[in-house]
């Protein structure tokens, strides 16, 4: 364990939203707090969250440019800014895309070009106050054509000790 991570937990919850019906992704979103919400309600009987941070990461098929990106996943853990999105902190000017036809050649759906796979931190949920982290280092790579999307890369550590 990394000598800033003494004691401390990290949750993560991985989806992967429909790629193309917007009402099905809605759905989809409506349902992830309750699951969350649920899941860690279920843990919550054997393991104590004290200094355990959140993520929801995965491919949730939502431009980041988007009307549902702006209406339905920043309020998806409303009041903000229980939902983060470390990528837009750490490059706020920066609209590089995680799926991109024009640079990688497995993607060859022109119409999806974006940024839509996500590493976004939970400070609350309910009654449960997760911790902070910082966020040191959030890249898209583009060297490796390993899928359709490129991969992301993070790195955290705890923001208190």
């Amino acid at each position: 364990m990394h000598h800033a991570w003494p004691d401390c937990k990290l949750l993560v919850f991985n989806t992967h939203l429909d790629a193309f019906d917007e009402r099905f992704k809605r759905l989809q979103l409506q349902e992830m707090v309750p699951f969350i919400r649920n899941t860690i309600n279920d843990m919550n009987k054997t393991m104590n969250f004290t200094r355990t941070a959140a993520l929801i990461i995965g491919d949730l098929n939502i431009k980041a440019s988007s009307n549902l990106y702006h209406e339905c996943l920043l309020p998806l853990l409303h009041p903000a800014p229980f939902l983060i999105d470390y990528y837009k902190i750490k490059h706020p000017e920066n609209k590089s895309y995680t799926y991109d036809p024009d640079d990688n050649p497995l993607a060859e759906i022109s119409s999806c070009g974006g940024r839509i796979d996500y590493i976004l931190g939970i400070s609350q949920l309910g009654d449960f106050n997760f911790m902070p982290l910082k966020c040191l280092d959030f890249q898209i790579s583009k060297r490796d054509v390993l899928s359709d999307h490129w991969p992301i890369y993070a790195a955290f550590i705890p923001a208190i000790q």
